[in-house]
């Protein structure tokens, strides 16, 4: 069995700094920095030298204004404790602008802020004003907004695997003709979601559990009678798009996903904000005896 990671991209930057003030924070001048963002997104923007193409708006998220620290792991530890699981975090400060149009300015004289601003890559944002003080928080959440819970997400990952097995894969040097597609198991399932589980809540990352159970151990505890099993795992993937095609993308998590010996399958997420992986996936592929 192999081991596939796909791990949360972190970036962290920072920008301009003159002298500061100190006044009370208002929401207004906030909410015009996000207006004016969305208005240079909307629109191809000049940035370093460079064109980049129009972007859709970013959502403003209270979480993301609210978010403390200024390096990479803390912002992260930072919008994970106010709930909203990231997949990548970017953060600029702004000193000594007097409005909204100022410090947006100023972002912009920074060619990394203004190739960030219009990155499509970010989908949210949150701005925190104190008086002269800037802060622009860009995330991009990790979670796909229609992934559901663990046994929705294990049926999607259950279909996009058919679709994989319904034509011929190469897994690496190895060439695989179409196989025929797996069925859904809710013992499978179970044994799926307890293994992300127990990963997420003691956040580590192997088949093997520290105490040393292996996949055909939490099989047969979860019911199934097996004749033969497999399991793939990863982490930091939001979707079971992602998830199932970095399996086909590593060559023993391919080899799983299109092995003929298997008729069987479940799969499932389990989160955990603060762990190492935010999110961990188990598939696993049987047949019974």
């Amino acid at each position: 069995m192999h081991t596939g990671l796909r791990a949360r991209a972190a970036a962290l930057a920072a920008a301009v700094a003159l002298l500061a003030g100190a006044a009370p924070a208002w929401a207004a001048p906030a909410e015009e920095v996000v207006d004016r963002i969305n208005a240079l997104r909307a629109g191809p923007q000049r940035c370093g030298g460079r064109t980049l193409p129009a972007a859709p708006p970013l959502v403003p998220r209270p979480e993301l204004a609210r978010a403390e620290g200024d390096s990479a792991a803390a912002l992260q530890r930072s919008v994970a404790a106010l709930s909203f699981v990231s997949a990548r975090v970017q953060l600029f400060n702004v000193s000594g602008a007097r409005d909204a149009d100022e410090a947006l300015e100023l972002l912009r004289r920074d060619p990394a802020a203004c190739e960030a601003l219009a990155q499509p890559a970010f989908s949210a944002v949150g701005v925190r004003e104190e008086g002269r003080r800037w802060r622009i928080v860009l995330a991009q959440p990790l979670l796909a907004p229609d992934l559901g819970d663990w046994r929705e997400a294990g049926l999607q990952v259950l279909k996009l695997a058919n679709e994989a097995r319904s034509r011929p894969q190469r897994c690496g040097p190895q060439a695989f003709g179409a196989a025929p597609p797996l069925r859904w198991s809710d013992t499978l399932g179970a044994a799926a979601q307890a293994h992300s589980a127990d990963m997420a809540r003691r956040n580590y990352f192997a088949h093997r559990s520290p105490e040393g159970a292996q996949v055909n151990e939490r099989a047969q505890r979860a019911g199934y009678d097996w004749q033969s099993i497999g399991e793939n795992i990863t982490f930091g993937a939001g979707s079971a798009r992602q998830v199932v095609q970095g399996w086909l993308d590593s060559p023993g998590h391919c080899r799983n996903l299109m092995d003929r010996g298997f008729a069987d399958m479940g799969a499932a997420y389990a989160l955990n904000p603060g762990s190492d992986g935010a999110i961990y996936w188990t598939q696993v592929l049987g047949r019974r005896r």
